[in-house]
């Protein structure tokens, strides 16, 4: 029999265009540790591109290509776990590009420490270049959490943008990827389909449940670019109703009566006001207004979005937050936004 790899580098895929994804596969192929095996999901690619995946598979060493009918990419990388062979996991988005030495830093953190989850950190980059080689000042340093400390401080930074960890080259992500986790372990934790928003946040938070010891370290693993063209981009009506999920989500996995998660947890919710303007609301604004009206209405009389206008949100954010709840509590919030876009625009066209 056929000895397993090391690691299953678990890639899904969506109507991605031949050249990106092969750049992505050469970022896998160029790993200094080639003791892996890749698992493609087309995800129910149109022709064009299903075809064109299947080209170019065939000619990765290493690597197997699963078809399945499109159900999202929660479900793609669920039946890549199921399959996966490796003693552990790690996930690559296909058109995003790994670290040469990705494999070796990662497998080097699992050997020194006995991890069963090992994070590290991406970089956003303006055109992503294989071989991907950041700067490697010298041995990462392994930062361990143990214990209650998986929830209470790696928790609150994976959750919200107020604990976020940020080096020289990078910082760590709320996502799946840059990480490499006990195969056995993320098999008991798949992926929510039923959340189109977040389900790599909520993925975080209950893996670290089922985790005896983290790893997380302090140099890029991992580097992507934002593609203008993604879903995450576009107009996108119905993304309220997707971010409460994961909120409803988020409030069972999270102790908010901890200040400290408290705060992380209300800010992710005020990034979810921040996505509605910039997502659904401004364009709602001008071509249909009587929308507009109803959706700010619901969203400053509704759970969970009025949490920013509370006492205690208030009390426990820095003096830039305490402006934007107090427009919030006064329901000026979009009104200031709207001003903020005015003022933009005007410098941008230099007064006119």
């Amino acid at each position: 029999m056929k000895k397993a790899s090391k690691v299953s580098i678990i890639v899904p895929c969506y109507n991605v265009p031949d050249e990106i994804l092969a750049r992505s596969l050469a970022s896998v192929r160029s790993q200094t540790v080639q003791d892996f095996e890749v698992i493609v999901i087309d995800d129910g690619s149109e022709t064009p591109y299903s075809e064109s995946l299947a080209r170019i598979c065939r000619f990765e060493p290493k690597t197997h290509l699963i078809r399945i009918p499109h159900k999202g990419v929660s479900s793609a990388r669920n039946i890549g776990m199921s399959l996966a062979r490796g003693e552990y996991i790690a996930f690559l988005d296909a058109d995003d590009v790994l670290a040469a030495d990705f494999l070796e830093r990662a497998l080097s953190a699992v050997d020194e420490t006995g991890a069963d989850f090992v994070i590290g950190g991406l970089e956003e980059v303006e055109e992503a270049i294989v071989p991907y080689s950041p700067p490697r000042p010298g041995k990462p340093q392994h930062q361990i959490f143990t214990g209650e400390e998986l929830q209470q401080t790696v928790g609150v930074f994976l959750i919200g943008l107020r604990a976020r960890i940020v080096f020289p080259d990078g910082y760590i992500g709320r996502g799946p990827v840059s990480r490499l986790v006990r195969t056995k372990l993320a098999q008991r934790v798949p992926f929510d389909p039923d959340l189109t928003f977040g389900e790599d946040l909520i993925w975080n938070l209950q893996l670290l449940m089922e985790c005896r010891q983290v790893c997380l370290v302090r140099e890029s693993w991992y580097a992507y670019w934002q593609n203008p063209y993604s879903v995450v981009h576009r107009y996108q009506p119905a993304l309220i109703d997707e971010y409460r999920k994961q909120i409803e989500k988020l409030t069972g996995l999270v102790d908010t009566t901890d200040d400290r998660m408290y705060a992380s947890y209300a800010d992710q919710i005020y990034e979810g006001l921040r996505l509605f303007w910039f997502r659904y609301l401004a364009y709602e604004r001008t071509e249909n207004p009587d929308n507009y009206r109803k959706t700010v209405y619901r969203i400053y009389t509704e759970w969970p979005w009025m949490e920013i206008g509370t006492k205690r949100y208030f009390l426990l954010v820095e003096n830039t937050k305490k402006i934007t709840a107090l427009l919030y509590r006064c329901r000026l919030f979009y009104a200031a936004m709207a001003w903020k876009e005015r003022v933009r625009s005007s410098d941008v066209c230099g007064g006119k």
